[in-house]
């Protein structure tokens, strides 16, 4: 079952319309086939909850647009479904998350605990503006999930996306679209560098959490130093670190995400240059950035501004950053690889290093969200949920909000499809090529 299966379709069979199923039968995390209600009374101390916290925590910009948006949850108890005794959950909670979605807002979310969850047994990605499914290292683009057209399900997704850019929104529907409630088996379409279209038969498989270190059956689970940090030497100058997530839970033979980025720094402290590659890092803890660029900081610098809402404080606080040196000093000549799958913490890392013009940066422009969210705990009707809202504006030194503008590079580069086909690394291959022409 989890072996690949790739099938040459003539074009004129080809039939790609919407499926009854919609995302559902695409494969997207959606309703399970619970029906299951709560009573009113509950569901009305549920969105109070929520619309409490938002009031507490969010920063709103006025208080009229803190009143708007609260009046929508107000607006809940006039729709027809607060009229009968009991109310259907999934509908309700669907409904919450619409209202969440309009602050456009990156950190903001209402997760359920404790939900099974399978996963795409292919990676999918998104680059260079196309959408790709790996089949034993061939990137063929996709052209349908389960007779659903990728862009119609993407569009789907994106409206359920609060924040960030819209090439961060793409690349995120696209890792919400290898997500299931159901193991079963995907029908992806997809075309090669010749137009041929193949059949790839893929499996939604019980996933592990990323940071567990055992499973359900209580046996360890091995996760290797390349799983999050890398490193090699490109020449005698030029020391590189993949750097894939700034989690604070990581911890592998234990050490965390520092200490292993630290270990390998030793490794190329030799080099006058290091290439620090962070396109593939969706964020994580914003303190672990902060101690990595702090080997390249000399004095205490001004990096970004906060404006931070606190619960007991209706105005909010404006506070300046700080990066401050901390261990072993680097003297090296940084370049730090972007993307636009780079946000919160990996935004935060951009203005450690690029805003206080100790680095430069090569890519595309990163996602565009910081808001170091608050979370609370709330049941409903024997469901856990999880509800995260931000609490702080985080802008550059230049005076422009990270949220939803991301931070664009000094030298853009983007790669073609044909550079995708071919795994070339022309972003890797531009930094190699400045850094050996500005030698220091």
């Amino acid at each position: 079952m989890n072996e690949t299966n790739v099938v040459a379709l003539p074009t004129e069979e080809i039939i790609i319309t919407p499926s009854s199923d919609g995302l559902e039968g695409a494969g997207a995390a959606g309703d399970d086939g619970r029906a299951e209600s709560a009573e009113k009374q509950e569901c009305i101390e549920f969105v109070n909850a929520i619309k409490n916290h938002f009031e507490e925590n969010f920063p709103f910009l006025s208080d009229e647009a803190r009143e708007t948006y609260c009046a929508k949850f107000d607006a809940l108890f006039e729709e027809p479904e607060f009229e009968s005794a009991s109310i259907n959950l999934d509908d309700l909670i669907k409904r919450l998350r619409q209202i969440i979605v309009t602050l456009d807002n990156s950190h903001v979310s209402l997760s359920e605990k404790n939900v099974m969850r399978f996963e795409l047994d292919k990676k999918l990605y998104y680059k260079a503006g196309t959408f790709w499914v790996d089949v034993d290292g061939e990137l063929l683009e996709i052209v349908s999930v389960n007779n659903v057209p990728i862009g119609t399900l993407v569009d789907e997704k994106i409206k359920e996306t609060g924040g960030g850019t819209m090439e961060w929104k793409k690349y995120k529907a696209i890792t919400e679209l290898v997500g299931s409630k159901t193991e079963y088996v995907a029908k992806i379409v997809a075309k090669n560098v010749d137009g041929e279209m193949l059949e790839v038969d893929s499996m939604f498989l019980k996933k592990e959490s990323r940071f567990s270190v055992k499973n359900e059956s209580g046996d360890d689970i091995i996760y290797k130093k390349e799983d999050y940090v890398e490193s090699k030497i490109l020449d005698k100058d030029i020391g590189y670190i993949s750097i894939n997530s700034w989690g604070g839970e990581i911890n592998v033979g234990g050490k965390n995400i520092v200490e292993l980025v630290e270990k390998e720094l030793e490794k190329i402290k030799q080099c006058t240059s290091v290439i620090f590659d962070v396109r593939d890092n969706d964020g994580g803890s914003s303190h672990c950035a902060r101690l990595v660029a702090s080997h390249f900081i000399k004095e205490r610098t001004r990096c970004c501004t906060f404006l931070v809402k606190k619960p007991e404080q209706k105005e909010m606080i404006k506070e300046d950053g700080y990066i401050s040196p901390e261990g072993e000093f680097y003297n090296q000549k940084v370049v730090i690889l972007t993307s636009p799958k780079c946000i919160s913490s990996t935004d935060m890392f951009l203005t450690f290093l690029k805003d206080t013009g100790r680095a430069i940066s090569i890519g595309q422009t990163t996602g565009g969200g910081s808001g170091n969210p608050q979370f609370i705990a709330l049941n409903l009707g024997g469901r856990e949920f999880s509800l995260g809202v931000s609490c702080w504006r985080n802008y550059r030194n230049n005076g422009q909000e990270i949220e939803n503008n991301g931070i664009g590079p000094d030298i853009y580069v983007m790669p073609t499809p044909d550079d995708v086909r071919a795994h070339k690394d022309v972003e890797l291959e531009t930094a190699v090529a400045y850094l050996s022409n500005n030698k220091i």
